[in-house]
């Protein structure tokens, strides 16, 4: 999986090519760190509701593979939690709502 991580204005954002699935923060680190939770969640939701992670995620628009194809490797990939380091199922309902309660928009 190819992660490109760039700067949008004040933020950075990491972007995932395979699955369009993105994530921000002001520093590089904060970004990948809220790539890694995202990702993690999304994989953690579908396998809440008995569907197959990522499924329903396509690739990331075409602009991010360009500017990716020209961009520099990491010295440090950005490593994904293993299985055993997403949450149990029963803290799934709990996770959503703190997300939505962190990202409403008014």
């Amino acid at each position: 999986m190819q992660v490109l991580l760039l700067k949008e204005d004040d933020l950075w954002v990491a972007q995932c090519l395979e699955y369009d699935i993105a994530a921000q923060g002001p520093t590089v680190d904060a970004a990948k760190e809220a790539f890694v939770h995202a990702f993690a969640a999304q994989i953690a939701v579908a396998l809440h509701h008995g569907e197959e992670p990522l499924a329903t995620f396509g690739p990331a628009p075409r602009y991010y593979w360009d500017l990716f194809s020209e961009a520099q490797r990491l010295a440090e990939p950005i490593r994904i939690p293993d299985p055993i380091e997403i949450p149990p199922a029963f803290m799934i309902d709990a996770m959503q709502k703190t997300l939505a309660d962190s990202w409403i928009s008014v």
